[in-house]
């Protein structure tokens, strides 16, 4: 209807009316009143004393002035009740649907992090800056996924709470110092507070993505174990190594590690590799949207019914009154 783009304009949002054929019903009172005969006079019910005045002194060619005012709120009450009538509700948003996935990032951010190796297009790269590249693009169009963040070293800290709010998860990544938990690696701390953050969370899909350098020395809790207890709790790992170059016994740990928690691992030696790692996990662990998203829905009737109420208050005012 033409009322509700301009209705949005006015007030933001998208406004709109559940029944809006209610509104097809505006011109009927002047209809009847035009098409109508007239009630022949001994066929009318008795109305009130004050009912009466009134209609009389609205009838009468001195009550012209009042019968203008009287008709026109009339008139606007009738209208504020069809608008009522019709459902008029703001709609908010689209909402998240939730797929029930469950996703952590845990990045390696040990003092190996901040050497320069990685060869980008412009020069060298630290090897942080490049997994904070990857993992913007993993937490990229994953709406509906669950998501947080570890930041691992010598210890392992839970940086971000699993959260929809995605973009704040994001914003989270260049707080992830280099050094801050410690200069040596962990992965045994890093997948053991993965699984102890996941242990609560509901049933559903369990993913840990893991990105480190390779160079893991340091821990009481071997990698190995730990992959072990992650594949107990359903947790599928994607481990992504990276470096300008990975030892070789230093990859076949993580392909074995990857392999005891039932996931996979991904080499890359820069950046450009490590960003269509990136691209490859999310299309092995794709979400697939909604076909349709809800909407909160914000009714405002109750905002028409009282202004015809206080239209109808004002009337009767006015007939007391006179």
């Amino acid at each position: 209807m033409a009322i509700e783009p301009l209705v949005s304009a006015l007030f933001g949002g998208e406004f709109g009316f559940l029944r809006p054929w209610a509104l097809v019903l505006a011109p009927a009172p002047f209809a009847a009143r035009l098409l109508l005969p007239p009630s022949p006079a001994g066929g009318a019910l008795p109305a009130p004393p004050g009912i009466a005045r009134w209609l009389s002194a609205s009838g009468g060619g001195a009550g012209r002035g009042r019968t203008g005012s009287a008709s026109a709120l009339a008139a606007a009450g009738w209208l504020m009740l069809l608008v009522a009538l019709a459902g008029p509700h703001f709609r908010g948003p689209e909402l998240t649907v939730p797929t029930g996935r469950d996703m952590i990032l845990a990045l390696d951010i040990s003092a190996s992090m901040a050497e320069r190796d990685m060869a980008g297009p412009e020069g060298p790269v630290a090897r942080i800056d490049a997994v904070r590249a990857a993992a913007r693009d993993l937490l990229s169009g994953r709406e509906g996924d669950r998501a947080a963040l570890i930041g691992f070293a010598t210890e392992a800290y839970l940086i971000a709470p699993l959260t929809h709010d995605l973009a704040a998860a994001t914003s989270m990544l260049d707080e992830m110092t280099v050094g801050m938990p410690g200069r040596r690696t962990d992965l045994g701390q890093a997948i053991g507070l993965a699984v102890r953050a996941l242990r609560d969370a509901p049933e559903g899909e369990r993913l840990l993505v893991l990105m480190t350098d390779g160079e893991a020395n340091a821990g009481d809790l071997a990698a190995m174990d730990a992959a072990a207890l992650a594949a107990e709790a359903g947790i599928r790992l994607h481990l992504i190594g990276f470096a300008a170059g990975l030892e070789p016994d230093r990859r076949a740990e993580l392909v074995a590690v990857a392999d005891r928690a039932g996931g996979r691992f991904h080499e890359a030696a820069d950046p450009e590799a490590l960003r269509r790692v990136a691209a490859a996990v999310a299309a092995l662990e794709p979400v697939t949207p909604p076909e349709e998203r809800p909407r909160l829905i914000e009714d405002r009737t109750s905002l028409f019914v009282v202004a015809a109420l206080i239209i109808a208050a004002l009337a009767i005012w006015r007939e007391r009154r006179g």
